[in-house]
């Protein structure tokens, strides 16, 4: 009986040392993981920082520039409907004509 005793008891020791050797490894992986993170947070808040100031006051003249373009393409838009609105009916240009497929 003393014996069999001695061998659970071996058993627990592999054991033990098997999830010594699983704590090691979870240490260890928290200890890079926290470095990392410990060096990484302050560049992630200065690249935040940085979008957040471009995002609050864009580039003035690149602002102009996208406005002017977009009122370009808005007159662009509504002189074409404007123009398409007087196709008189009849003309062969409607969507039963196939122009345009």
């Amino acid at each position: 009986m003393v014996l069999g005793a001695r061998v659970e008891r071996l058993g627990d020791d592999d054991r033990a040392d098997e999830r010594a050797e699983q704590r090691r490894n979870e240490s260890f992986r928290s200890a890079i993981l926290g470095l990392t993170t410990s060096a990484l947070r302050p560049v992630g808040f200065l690249i935040g920082r940085r979008l957040l100031d471009r995002a609050t006051r864009p580039d003035q003249a690149g602002f102009e520039e996208q406005l002017q373009r977009i009122r370009e393409r808005t007159a662009a838009l509504s002189q074409r409907s404007a123009t398409a609105d007087k196709v008189p009916p009849g003309s062969g240009a409607g969507p039963e004509s196939g122009i345009g497929i």
